[in-house]
């Protein structure tokens, strides 16, 4: 959703959560990913990560990556924290994940950015944002898109104020017991240099 999960006891196996949502970019896509970090403390403060081909992305994920999350899902998330288990489980029997890929043609990458909440509205995000759509377009990317919900309520702003258009809606049930959720993926069309 954007916002912090934790008082809501939906998914609390951090490990497992990274392995779904980060660790993919941060082994196989690492020309695609930038942290910002506070030189006076050298705390990082956020990230963006995202690939330049979705397409091939979920493929390398799902031979790379799906043997992981079923050892942890096996060895630790069941007993450990089952909540988490449960809520895999949710998705993967009744969440649609197929939905957007009609967008892909025109908006092959995607990203993900996560800024502590300490840390936001003080430009880290825009120059992430910057840094990585540079990158994509170097790369000769047209497009890129993003997902997140209208309970994020602080990044909606953030990503029109960024140049991306909301290009699809629909109602969600991702996190199950959290009202009147639709899912929102933004895009942006991207200049691309001369050779």
């Amino acid at each position: 959703m954007g916002e912090d999960l934790t008082p809501e006891n939906c998914f609390n196996d951090k490990l497992l959560f990274a392995l779904i949502n980060t660790d993919g970019y941060v082994r196989y896509q690492t020309d695609n990913g930038f942290v910002a970090e506070d030189t006076s403390t050298n705390e990082i403060i956020g990230y963006i990560i995202g690939a330049d081909d979705t397409r091939n992305y979920e493929k390398l994920f799902f031979f790379k990556m799906y043997w992981r999350i079923i050892l942890r899902l096996l060895f630790v998330s069941w007993w450990r924290y089952p909540e988490s288990f449960k809520m895999i489980f949710y998705w993967f029997f009744t969440y649609e994940t197929k939905s957007i890929e009609h967008l892909y043609d025109n908006y092959p990458a995607h990203l993900h950015i996560n800024i502590l909440p300490g840390r936001q509205r003080l430009g880290v995000g825009e120059k992430l944002i910057k840094l990585f759509l540079e990158n994509m377009a170097s790369k000769g990317v047209p497009a890129v898109h993003l997902g997140t919900s209208n309970h994020n309520r602080k990044a909606l702003p953030f990503y029109k104020k960024n140049g991306f258009d909301v290009i699809f809606e629909r109602d969600n049930n991702f996190w199950p017991g959290v009202e009147n959720q639709v899912s929102i993926i933004f895009g942006r069309k991207l200049i691309l240099s001369l050779p």
